[in-house]
């Protein structure tokens, strides 16, 4: 059984919407267990739902907006196989926005996230353990960050977590310049309904550039950016530092250097 439903569309009020709602079915696979016994099945993929909604909504004709995400996994777990190797829920909440103003020139933007996951206490671990998250490496001594426990814990039932981006900048003119923002917290876990290498992060960058967009003989448009980064994590460890630099320049012919 398989069946899923989808609604999408705009409201007369300026409303987006997105629904995505899916139940799967369970999947078996057949092994011979050690010894030579006889062939067994086992369910390796229990009954699942999973549901992706998204609603936004524009300002100013257009110069801002601002939108919500939420997702959720629920699976039906037959046994301890299964339910110690899967979360038996799975939800994220998140709003975002863009704000843009003296004629898009400015604009301002970002995206919280919450996550939160549940199931057995073998399920935890192996999440907590595993290489988007490193909770048990040795050198580690964090158990919160800021608003939830990130301590080591094989006898917890759920992890909880969250990202933050943020970027303003001047995008149009001859000067350009942005600063952004990255945060990820060591909990948070999107994977069930998302993708996600890597969390405990919290990643800095600034670039400052100049463009020419009058054509002349020589090209039709000239940028040129130069900027840097740096990363911490939530030990306060720097994991990262950088330096980058980027030019363009379209000829007269359309060509591109």
């Amino acid at each position: 059984m398989r069946r899923a439903a989808k609604i999408t569309g705009r409201t007369p009020s300026g409303y987006t919407v997105g629904l995505l709602d899916a139940v799967t079915n369970r999947e078996t696979a057949r092994y011979v267990p050690a010894g030579g016994a006889a062939q067994g099945t086992q369910i390796v993929e229990p009954y699942a739902n999973y549901f992706v909604g998204r609603v936004q909504k524009q300002f100013g004709g257009g110069a801002s907006t601002l939108g919500a995400l939420l997702t959720s996994t629920v699976r039906a777990m037959p046994d301890t196989v299964v339910s110690d190797a899967l979360h038996s829920h799975a939800e994220e909440a998140g709003v975002d926005w863009v704000h843009t103003w003296h004629q898009h020139e400015y604009s301002w933007m970002g995206n919280v996230l919450f996550s939160d996951v549940g199931g057995s206490p073998a399920a935890i671990a192996a999440t907590q353990r595993s290489s988007a998250h490193y909770f048990q490496r040795p050198d580690r001594q964090l158990n919160s960050d800021g608003l939830f426990g990130t301590r080591y814990d094989t006898t917890a039932t759920s992890l909880r977590g969250y990202s933050l981006f943020t970027r303003i900048g001047k995008n149009d003119g001859t000067l350009l310049w942005e600063l952004m923002a990255d945060v990820l917290s060591p909990g948070l876990e999107v994977n069930d309904l998302g993708y996600l290498q890597g969390t405990d992060n919290l990643w800095l960058n600034g670039n400052v550039g100049a463009q020419a967009t009058t054509p002349t003989r020589w090209y039709r448009n000239l940028v040129g950016t130069i900027g840097g980064y740096t990363q911490y994590d939530y030990e306060g460890d720097r994991t990262g530092q950088g330096l980058q630099a980027f030019s363009s320049m379209t000829f007269p012919n359309y060509w591109r250097g």
